[in-house]
């Protein structure tokens, strides 16, 4: 996926949990395997601990897991001469550490990808504009010789690294070498702006934007199932309109992408669903500009101080969790021991931000029989 540009709004409660029960879709959907099945409903969240740069005005983009279980939190603090780029570490998503490492001035670290031993981490002055591919041990950052002055998202599939070009047509550049070399692929040559980028669990390449019009967009999706080599389009099920393209990711349930009515200051969304990058029908719609993630069997969304989550993608039960109200969860990731971490920024106060790491609460078993019996009037 591609990082995401946030606005602070007014914060606003919702105070019960409700299931919806969305129809239109497959009563089947591509199941990726859990490795901790839990129940999402039971989830408790707790703020971690503050980190240098949390209350300096900061841009959260990312959140990157290795398979060893180290986390990196991409993004930018403020200052006065403009966004200085920052990328956090930890190793259990609750303390964290910037990381050492020469990052351009006035740009921010965008999106990032765990490669190897290590990572690989773009940062960009804007949407792609002047982007920049950093390579990570964890600890420190590295510049990597890169093919593109334009790059946006980057990902990994079974056949190597991909990185995702914003810049003109629309391209992906593809290594087979851990970053060595890049071979570019033309995704389309309408006239659109790629977004995001994602792979499904049988590593066909999804990328989501929209093509232009004169007045209005229409939200595409494009797949490729041979590394990049040649794209099939799809027409997402929404009317031309102005839209933005939320987020993108493959979870438990699929692969599901957020589009979002840019009319509206609250940024109301219709999330759709696909089980292979290539057919997509709506889901549940959502307040709030949000991210999708995963947890266990099942997929999140989290909206304007709400979130929702499914383990099918027909049934969605709204939560409100009382430790993430106030804040934009920009991103989350599921490490590899089963809980979950997120980044936040605060949508009252857009100065400061922070993180979470979320897991089902130990349910306690009774250790004797209980007594149901009334007591004598």
């Amino acid at each position: 996926m591609a990082a995401r540009v946030w606005h602070a709004r007014s914060a606003r409660m919702v105070a019960c949990a409700a299931v919806l029960a969305v129809t239109g879709l497959p009563s089947a959907v591509a199941q990726s395997p859990s490795a901790t099945p839990y129940d999402v409903s039971l989830f408790k969240w707790a703020k971690t601990d503050d980190a240098e740069g949390f209350d300096q005005r900061p841009l959260l983009n990312e959140l990157v897991v290795s398979v060893n279980g180290r986390v990196l939190l991409l993004g930018a603090v403020g200052t006065e001469a403009g966004p200085t780029p920052v990328v956090w570490g930890s190793d259990d998503g609750r303390t964290w550490s910037q990381l050492e490492g020469d990052l351009p001035d006035g740009t921010v670290a965008f999106d990032g990808v765990a490669a190897g031993d290590g990572f690989l981490v773009i940062t960009t002055r804007g949407d792609g504009d002047a982007g920049q591919l950093f390579r990570s041990d964890g600890t420190r950052l590295e510049p990597v010789v890169q093919p593109g002055d334009d790059l946006i998202a980057i990902e990994r599939s079974p056949v190597g690294v991909h990185m995702l070009d914003s810049g003109g047509l629309p391209t992906l550049w593809s290594s087979t070498d851990d970053a060595a070399t890049w071979t570019p692929g033309i995704i389309t040559t309408d006239d659109a702006l790629a977004r995001h980028l994602a792979v499904t669990d049988d590593g066909t390449i999804v990328v989501v934007g929209v093509v232009r019009g004169e007045d209005r967009e229409t939200p595409t999706a494009w797949s490729s199932a041979d590394g990049g080599a040649t794209w099939h389009a799809t027409t997402l099920p929404v009317e031309a309109g102005r839209w933005v393209i939320g987020d993108l990711g493959w979870t438990p349930i699929g692969m599901l992408t957020r589009v979002i009515d840019a009319t509206q200051p609250d940024g109301p969304g219709v999330n759709m669903l696909s089980p292979d990058g290539i057919t997509w029908e709506s889901t549940v719609e959502t307040t709030g500009w949000g991210s999708v993630g995963s947890a266990g069997p099942e997929a999140i969304i989290f909206g304007t101080d709400a979130a929702w989550h499914s383990p099918d993608g027909v049934t969605w039960t709204e939560e409100w969790w009382p430790t993430l109200a106030g804040f934009d969860i920009v991103a989350s990731r599921q490490m590899p021991g089963g809980p979950v971490v997120a980044a936040g920024i605060q949508t009252a106060a857009p100065g400061s931000s922070a993180t979470f790491v979320g897991a089902p609460a130990p349910q306690v078993v009774p250790t004797a029989p209980i007594d149901l019996t009334s007591p004598a009037p």
